[in-house]
């Protein structure tokens, strides 16, 4: 299989021989590939094999004389034609291609007119802001669309939209103000070439707008910088939609750890990411001198250790499934049937679930099933499946009564102990008002250094 293939194999949300990857150096890191090879012309992405290369479409200089608002630079058909022919002989080797990044119609109003006055704006000069959106949503039109009609596989757009813990704008003022730009911008996209994959740059956290980017066409979400989002979560809600490149953390998994812990960082990340496919594993940044040279090698050296998709999910299959059974168990002594029943604890949980049962024949309530648990319960491999226990058990419950009406609420986070899940009970699971909880932790606490006491 050819790194192309691999890559629009696992864009379509099936798994390939192995997951792609690649990773963006500084110019540091590429001197010191260089120097240890003793070859000033070798190539970084050659080198360590990455699926995926970057063509790019140089735009005319401003003339020192026009001010910068008024600078809108089109490309020029010879640099098109040059960047086509580029773009065909990359994927004449076999290779994925992807445009350089051009900032989006955010980054760039903030690169004319500064944060500040770009976030007043709306409030300020509303008609102004709908304005200068229109003009620069026009230019990044044909910035982007010279891409696509250069050949790449992938059309690189995005916006930093995200801070470390929050959005930089309300949801709201998304919708109203930038969404119908990226929307303008992806249709025309898909106009020039339907079988386009346009990814979408967006640094932080951006979880709450990740609807709206797959409703308006977004096919990969780049970055996912994991210091800032739960993958498992993004995984699990949205991974049959959208696509993911990147979620190995840069700040948490490459930069000033081991390379034992780099390697480690990376299966974990793998095994959240990885399963049926919709995954380019990276870090999440263009790598800094913060990121030691062996963490970089580390980093190669755990995608060749993990990376291929039968022996490595055969192992992680093998892991859940054990793991999976133990929390089952917990699940069995609290609900009276494990190897801990006595007659005292057990006639309580099967009068309730005896009227869980009638509820379900019956066809009348809604029966509102809450899983709380851990990875286990929120993440679909754990099964060795496409889909969580939650949503089997929620399958196989309808089935055995058609005429239920079942309500089945997965609220599994990925990593959670015991003293993390009474932090979020409240919201998580009394809140919602269960018929049935089925509660699946330990997994966590047992391989913490602090256990948790239990009530």
């Amino acid at each position: 299989m050819t790194s192309r293939e691999r890559v629009l194999k696992t864009l379509a949300h099936k798994e390939p021989d192995r997951v792609p990857y690649n990773l963006r150096p500084d110019e540091k890191m590429k001197e010191r590939l260089q120097q240890e090879q003793h070859d000033p012309g070798i190539d970084f992405a050659d080198f360590f094999r990455h699926d995926v290369r970057y063509v790019s479409i140089p735009l005319p200089e401003r003339p020192a004389k026009i001010p910068i608002c008024d600078w809108v630079p089109q490309p020029t058909a010879d640099a098109i034609g040059k960047c086509k022919t580029q773009c065909a002989a990359l994927q004449q080797r076999g290779l994925a291609v992807c445009g350089a990044y051009e900032c989006g119609v955010f980054e760039q109003a903030k690169h004319w007119f500064g944060v500040a006055e770009t976030l007043t704006m709306p409030f300020e000069d509303p008609a102004r802001l709908e304005r200068e959106l229109s003009r620069i949503t026009e230019w990044k039109m044909n910035i982007y669309g010279a891409y696509a009609h250069a050949g790449t596989d992938i059309v690189w757009i995005g916006d930093d939209l995200g801070m470390q813990q929050n959005l930089i704008m309300r949801p709201e003022q998304y919708r109203q103000w930038y969404r119908p730009c990226h929307l303008r911008i992806i249709e025309h996209l898909k106009r020039i070439r339907a079988d386009i994959r346009i990814a979408f740059h967006c640094c932080g956290y951006v979880t709450t707008l990740i609807p709206d980017l797959i409703e308006i066409g977004i096919d990969i979400l780049e970055a996912v910088q994991a210091e800032c989002m739960d993958i498992g979560t993004l995984k699990r809600e949205f991974g049959k939609d959208l696509s993911f490149w990147g979620g190995v953390g840069a700040q948490s998994v490459l930069a000033r750890t081991t390379p034992e812990q780099v390697i480690e960082g990376v299966r974990r990340t793998l095994a959240t990411m990885a399963p049926g496919g919709g995954y380019i594993a990276a870090p999440c940044h263009t790598l800094t001198e913060e990121v030691a040279w062996e963490s970089v090698l580390a980093f190669h050296e755990a995608m060749q250790r993990y990376g291929a998709y039968p022996s490595f999910m055969r192992h992680a299959f093998g892991l859940v499934r054990t793991l999976g059974c133990l929390s089952l168990l917990l699940v069995n002594a609290q609900i009276g049937v494990g190897n801990e029943t006595t007659a005292e604890n057990s006639a309580p949980a099967k009068s309730a679930l005896s009227a869980v049962t009638q509820l379900l024949q019956d066809g009348k309530e809604t029966v509102r099933i809450v899983c709380f648990g851990d990875s286990i319960t929120g993440i679909y491999y754990h099964s060795g499946a496409a889909r969580a226990w939650c949503d089997m058990l929620g399958i196989g419950l309808k089935r055995l009564y058609p005429q239920a009406k079942l309500e089945m609420i997965n609220a599994g986070i990925s990593g959670q102990n015991t003293r993390q899940a009474l932090k979020r009970i409240q919201k998580d699971v009394l809140d919602r008002k269960p018929t049935l909880v089925i509660a699946a932790f330990g997994m966590n606490d047992i391989r913490g250094t602090n256990p948790v006491p239990t009530q």
